[in-house]
C-alpha cells in the first residue's frame, strides 16, 4: 500500500460531495493500493446513539476503482474501530490480513434491485455524486442494522454468508413440495452423495438419498439417476434443526463452540448427535461430511418452505490404541472425553463445503415453462438444425422427460448451424445433444435412438406409443406417412415443424389425434412449398464440396435459433390447449427499411397477394 498526495481530479471532486453528508467525516490521506488498483478512503460515520453491535461512531474503509467515478466502490468496516458484527446484506465479517475486516455491505443489492423496480440507482460516471451516493447507503445501512430491519418483513429470506475453501460444490434439491416430507426437527440420519451425469465430479457431487438411522428412506434426489460410488466411499450423516442455525446478529458458527452455543440456544443436544457420530467414523480413513440444516421460509414473516443445507468436513478421528488411548481410558465415555478434546472442542474451526440448492425451482427461476408443459413425455424426431434447437431450448425451459430420435451422425459441416461441435464430428447426433442436455440441466431425463423410426406402422405405433407429444422436426414426407397409417387408442398432440427456403419462413402444423391427419396437412403446406421450390429454383444452387449432386438447403443459425424460440412458444401454446381442428401455422421475417423488425403470423392470403404481386 502506499500513500499519495497525486489524486485525479474526479476523486477530489468525490471527497467534495461527502462534506454535505451528515454524519459523514473522512478521516486522515487518501491512500493507494498499487496491488488492488483501489484507492482508499477513511471513512468516520456517525449515528445519535450506539446499540448492542452499533457504535455511535465507527470507521470505514472505502475501496474506490482507480478509474472513479467508474468502476466500484466498498465499504468495508476497518479493523481498528469498525463494527465487528456480521449483519445480513453484509459479507462476513471476518478479520483479514488488512487495515480492514471482510464485511463488506451489499450496497447495491438487495436495495436497489432491478433497475425498473427501484429509479434508486448510483449516478454512475458523475464523481461529485458517485461516491456520495454509497456513503448515504451505507448510513441507511447501519440505521437499519442498528434497529434490526436489515431484514424487514416479506424481504426475500437471506441465509448467512459461510466460509468457502477451495472444496468442490455439494448439491441438494429442496422445494416447498418435498418440504413435507421431513419430520418434526431436530432429527438425525445417514445420506448418501453420488455424482450427477452430464457434471464434473471434481467441481459438483450431490445428495442422493437422506435415511433415517434405522434405514429407512426419508427423501430422494428427484433429477435424473445419480451414480452412487460405494457406501464405503460415500459416507455422510445430516442434521435437522428447528431453526437458523446463526449467531446474533447474522453470524454463521466459525466453530464447534459456536455450534453447541446456537444449539442450546434452539434445545439441540449438539454433543449427543456428535458422540453417536464419532463412534461411527472413528478410525475411519476417508472423508466424512455433516450436512446440517434448517427449515427456510420464501420471504421473511412467512412459514418455513424448504430446507436449507450447510455441509461440514467432519474431522479424521483417529482409532482405539489399546486399552489407553492418547491417555484417555479406552471405554466410551473416556474415548468420547478424547474426542471432544482433541478434535471437536470447542475452538476448533469448523471446515465447510460449498452447497447450493439445484432443484429446478431454483435453476431455472429466470424462466422456465408452464409445470404441464415441463412434465409432458415428448419424442422429437430428427435433431438437425431445428430439431437440435429446439431440443436445446426445452431443455433449458425445464422439460424433464425428452427422447430424442435420429439415426444420423454428425458432419464437419452441421456445426455452422447445429448445437453439435467439430469435436463431435462422427457420433450420432442424439447422443451429442443428449450430453448437451444433461450439461445444461440435472433434471431432464433424456433417451436416445439413434436409428430411424422404422419402416412400418407397427414398429412406429409401438416406438411412440408412450409419448403425449410427437415433435416432427426431420421435413421428410415418409416420416409423416408412416405415422398416419399408424393409429392410437387415447389421442396425442402431434407437431410437424419445418423452415422453409433461407429460413425466410417456418412452418407448425399442429393435430390432437388418433393418428397423423396426412390429408389436411397436405392440403394446407403444399401452396407454400410450391412458392417455396420456385424460390430455391430461381437462385443458384448450394454444393457442400465435389461430386455427386447434392444441393444444399440455406439457412443461417441465428435464422434458426429464431424459428426454434417462436417453436417453443407454439409447443407451449398447443400442449396447454391442444387445437380442436388441424391447423398449420406459418411464420415469416418482416424486414424493412431499417432493418430486422419481426416474425410475423402469415396466412394463406398473404400468399395470394405476393404472388400476384410477382
Amino acid at each position: 500500500m502506499v500513500k499519495t498526495e497525486s489524486q485525479p481530479r474526479s476523486l477530489e471532486l468525490g471527497l467534495k460531495g461527502l462534506t454535505r453528508i451528515p454524519g459523514c467525516k473522512l478521516s486522515g490521506p487518501v491512500d493507494y493500493d498499487d496491488e488492488g488498483k483501489t484507492w482508499i478512503i477513511t471513512l468516520i460515520l456517525e449515528r445519535k446513539q450506539k446499540t448492542k453491535y452499533i457504535p455511535r461512531r465507527s470507521v470505514w474503509k472505502v475501496l474506490v476503482d482507480e478509474n472513479y467515478p467508474y468502476g466500484s466502490v466498498g465499504f468495508y468496516p476497518a479493523s481498528e474501530k469498525g463494527i465487528t458484527a456480521t449483519f445480513p446484506h453484509q459479507e462476513r465479517n471476518d478479520p483479514i490480513s488488512k487495515p480492514w475486516r471482510g464485511g463488506k455491505l451489499c450496497l447495491d443489492s438487495p436495495f436497489r434491485s432491478l433497475r425498473l423496480a427501484n429509479p434508486d440507482r448510483a449516478p454512475f460516471g458523475e464523481p461529485e455524486g458517485y461516491l456520495a451516493w454509497y456513503t448515504r447507503r451505507a448510513i441507511d445501512w447501519l440505521h437499519l442494522a442498528a434497529s434490526g430491519e436489515l431484514l424487514r418483513e416479506n424481504d426475500p429470506f437471506e441465509v448467512p454468508r459461510i466460509p468457502f475453501p477451495n472444496y468442490p460444490r455439494l448439491i441438494f434439491d429442496e422445494t416447498p413440495e418435498n418440504y413435507r416430507l421431513w419430520g418434526e426437527p431436530p432429527c438425525f440420519g445417514m445420506a448418501s452423495i453420488g455424482t450427477i451425469p452430464g457434471v464434473d465430479s471434481k467441481k459438483a457431487t450431490a445428495v442422493t438419498a437422506f435415511y433415517g438411522l434405522s434405514g429407512t428412506l426419508v427423501r430422494k434426489w428427484e433429477g435424473r439417476l445419480i451414480e452412487e460410488p460405494d457406501v464405503t466411499d460415500n459416507r455422510a450423516f445430516w442434521w435437522l434443526w428447528p431453526g437458523t442455525i446463526v449467531l446474533p446478529p447474522w453470524y454463521a458458527p466459525r466453530t464447534w463452540g459456536d455450534l453447541r452455543k446456537i444449539g442450546l440456544e434452539l434445545g439441540v443436544d449438539v454433543d449427543k448427535v456428535l458422540q453417536f457420530i464419532a463412534n461411527r467414523i472413528r478410525g475411519y480413513g476417508g472423508p466424512t461430511l455433516l450436512l446440517i440444516g434448517y427449515p427456510i421460509p420464501k420471504r421473511v414473516g412467512l412459514p418455513p418452505s424448504e430446507v436449507h443445507w450447510d455441509a461440514l468436513l467432519l474431522p479424521a478421528i483417529p482409532p482405539v490404541k489399546g486399552s489407553q488411548s492418547d491417555g484417555f481410558e479406552s471405554t466410551k465415555r473416556g474415548l468420547w472425553r478424547r474426542d471432544r478434546a482433541r478434535y471437536l472442542a470447542n475452538g476448533i474451526e469448523l471446515t465447510y463445503y460449498r452447497t447450493e440448492n439445484w432443484s429446478p425451482a431454483r435453476l431455472q427461476a429466470r424462466g422456465r415453462l408452464s409445470k404441464p408443459v415441463r412434465e409432458t413425455n415428448a419424442v422429437i424426431i430428427g435433431v438437425g438444425a431445428l430439431g437440435s434447437c429446439i431440443a436445446e431450448l426445452l431443455g433449458r425451459t425445464g422439460i424433464t422427460n425428452l427422447t430424442l430420435i435420429d439415426g444420423d451422425i454428425v458432419t464437419a459441416g452441421n456445426a455452422c448451424r447445429h448445437v453439435a461441435a467439430l469435436a463431435d464430428f462422427g457420433e450420432h447426433k442424439a447422443e451429442v445433444l443428449a450430453r448437451q442436455l444433461q450439461r445444461i440441466s440435472p433434471h431432464v431425463r433424456v433417451t436416445t435412438v439413434n436409428e430411424t423410426v422404422g419402416q412400418s406402422p407397427d414398429n412406429i405405433r409401438g416406438l411412440l406409443d408412450q409419448y403425449e407429444a410427437i415433435i416432427d422436426c426431420t421435413a421428410v414426407d415418409d416420416l409423416l406417412s408412416l405415422l398416419a397409417r399408424a393409429w392410437w387408442p387415447i389421442p396425442r398432440l402431434f407437431l410437424s415443424t419445418s423452415v422453409g427456403y433461407a429460413a425466410r419462413r417456418f412452418y407448425m402444423f399442429a393435430a390432437f389425434a388418433n393418428e397423423f391427419p396426412l390429408t389436411e396437412f397436405n392440403a394446407q403446406i403444399e401452396p407454400w412449398l410450391r412458392e417455396e421450390r420456385q424460390r430455391w429454383a430461381a437462385d443458384d444452387e448450394l454444393l457442400e464440396g465435389a461430386g455427386c449432386w447434392s444441393p444444399l438447403w440455406p439457412g443461417r443459425y441465428d435464422d434458426i435459433m429464431m424459428a426454434a424460440a417462436v417453436c417453443i412458444k407454439e409447443i407451449e401454446f398447443y400442449l396447454t390447449k391442444p387445437p380442436n381442428m388441424p391447423i398449420l401455422d406459418v411464420f415469416e421475417q418482416v424486414i424493412g427499411d431499417e432493418g430486422f423488425q419481426s416474425y410475423t403470423r402469415v396466412s394463406a392470403t398473404t400468399l395470394k397477394n405476393e404472388a400476384e404481386a410477382v
